[in-house]
């Protein structure tokens, strides 16, 4: 099933049961704070505890055909990287991507577009030529087949993230930022994609991390799940480094990820409600 048919299965599921949690669509008074997020947690007993009208979520379905153009567009990180690949443009649309000492340091654009020299020499990728070793930090996309070489081990279409550079300790990046105002759902799934790998992913959601954690073995995957109010502006982070080793070594983390704009106007306080059916930042070996 394709990752799109994924995502418009867990929305519709989605939307349900937030009706169900809320007691219906409804007005409220108090405006979403900027740092708000609704936790999908695959809880049960949570949701039934909760009464309806009590879960501190207000929504409001949107009607304009503008809005509802919007909120249909879905933002897929592989298919958006691979338009600014092609296009040779970063930043492009909502995404850009770059570099940073630290995964919350100072970020610094990647300028050249071309083809990784190595491996299978089918990976599209954005580099900073200033700081590069090894084709490192980079991100890119194979558009080869699956590739296993006994040391990386990838699949058709992934995105590939590692980080590097010239003391092997940056950090490589794919930031979104929001287009408006609204209720966004956010799903990013992290797999290892190198034999001996040893990286870290994060999410930064605002500038605030809401995602961390290691990846020790090929197919360590990690998965985050969330829904938050945006501003226009608001970002979020996708990062990946060497999990502290400051030595050349396996770093390959693939990003999955998508990003929909729900035709939802919230109005109260979530209070990170946990939504039934959906498991939230979870890893596994």
């Amino acid at each position: 099933m394709s990752s799109r048919r994924v995502l418009s299965l867990r929305i519709a599921s989605l939307l349900t049961a937030l009706s169900a949690v809320t007691g219906g669509v409804k007005e409220a008074d108090s405006p979403l704070p900027n740092q708000s997020g609704v936790s999908l947690a695959q809880s049960a007993s949570s949701t039934s505890s909760t009464a309806p009208g009590q879960s501190g979520i207000s929504l409001a379905q949107t009607t304009s055909s503008a809005a509802a153009t919007e909120e249909n567009l879905i933002y897929d990180a592989q298919a958006d990287f691979a338009k600014s690949w092609n296009s040779k443009k970063n930043p492009c649309g909502a995404w850009k991507y770059g570099w940073s000492e630290e995964v919350d340091g100072v970020f610094v654009l990647y300028t050249v577009a071309n083809v990784c020299p190595l491996l299978n020499r089918l990976q599209n990728g954005w580099v900073d030529p200033n700081n590069n070793p090894s084709y490192s930090p980079s991100i890119q996309l194979n558009v080869g087949p699956a590739y296993s070489d006994g040391n990386v081990d990838y699949r058709h279409g992934a995105l590939l993230m590692h980080g590097g550079g010239n003391g092997w300790d940056c950090y490589t990046h794919a930031i979104w930022t929001a287009p408006s105002d609204g209720v966004y759902y956010v799903d990013a799934t992290f797999t290892a994609e190198q034999v001996r790998v040893n990286a870290d992913a994060h999410i930064l959601v605002k500038g605030v991390s809401c995602y961390s954690a290691p990846f020790t073995q090929d197919r360590d995957t990690g998965h985050y799940a969330q829904i938050y109010y945006f501003h226009a502006g608001d970002t979020v982070d996708f990062a990946t480094g060497l999990n502290g080793e400051h030595t050349p070594h396996p770093g390959y983390v693939a990003l999955e990820a998508v990003i929909q704009k729900l035709p939802l106007k919230a109005k109260a306080l979530p209070d990170s409600t946990p939504i039934p059916a959906f498991k939230n930042n979870s890893n596994s070996v």
